[in-house]
């Protein structure tokens, strides 16, 4: 499971997402967004995450241009990464890096074979912010005028 620790982060890293060394999206068509939801998802029990940012990266002898600010050229060498970390004998639930989107925020990854539902809850009976209508809509809205990227919808 792949996710971000707020809303904003959880956009960028997927609606407003580009890779390294591209353009940065101008615009954002209603189209794509139409089907997406943002869930808001609680852990039930303290998360072993391996901290790929400040003295994390450091202490596995790494630095963010080798893990985060990577083209797509070099997804599967940060791919092989994540699975050397997975298979640690410390068994670690996840992985979480400061958001290459986002550099105040942070993303996350789950390890489906470690972190099942029952282990995580919604905080709300949805759980769940529809992007194609409001007020997911205002959210997008307002995320693309601050990044300047056009909306259409």
């Amino acid at each position: 499971m792949y996710g971000a620790v707020d809303e904003t982060t959880a956009l960028l890293e997927s609606v407003l997402r580009w890779p390294a060394g591209s353009p940065i999206p101008t615009r954002i068509y209603r189209v794509e967004i139409e089907d997406l939801e943002i869930a808001t998802l609680l852990p039930m029990r303290d998360l072993s995450l391996v901290q790929l940012h400040g003295t994390g990266l450091r202490a596995l002898g790494l630095d963010r241009a080798e893990v985060i600010d990577t083209p797509e050229s070099r997804y599967p060498a940060t791919a092989e990464l994540a699975q050397v970390l997975h298979d640690d004998p410390s068994q670690p639930d996840g992985l979480i890096w400061t958001s290459r989107q986002n550099d105040s925020s942070r993303a996350l990854m789950l390890f489906g074979d470690r972190v099942n539902t029952d282990d995580l809850t919604a905080p709300d009976p949805t759980g769940r912010l529809a992007l194609g209508t409001e007020p997911g809509l205002t959210l997008v809205r307002r995320l693309c005028l601050e990044c300047d990227v056009d909306f259409d919808g």
